[in-house]
């Protein structure tokens, strides 16, 4: 059970890179107009980038996901196909 689910989310997250660049380049395609607005407009969620500098040590965090019509669409994709 583990394992498969390691592999879950290997397949979603390599769906939703998938996704985004189809959208990234759908976008490009399409310079102006509607079709270049729908690809391209995006939220981005995540954790934003902070340090923490602990004199001895500086550690750096953050991580952010800009999410976009095709990152949904590639997540669904790669989910259907691993549930097949």
């Amino acid at each position: 059970m583990k394992r498969r689910l390691g592999f879950l989310v290997l397949v979603l997250a390599v769906g939703a890179v998938a996704g985004s660049l189809l959208g990234e380049l759908i976008a490009l395609a399409f310079p102006r107009g509607i079709v270049h607005t729908v690809f391209s407009r995006g939220v981005t969620v995540g954790i934003p980038h902070f340090r923490l500098n602990l004199l001895a040590l500086t550690l750096s965090l953050g991580l952010t996901l800009r999410v976009n019509l095709c990152t949904v669409l590639g997540v669904a994709a790669a989910f259907y196909f691993f549930r097949r």
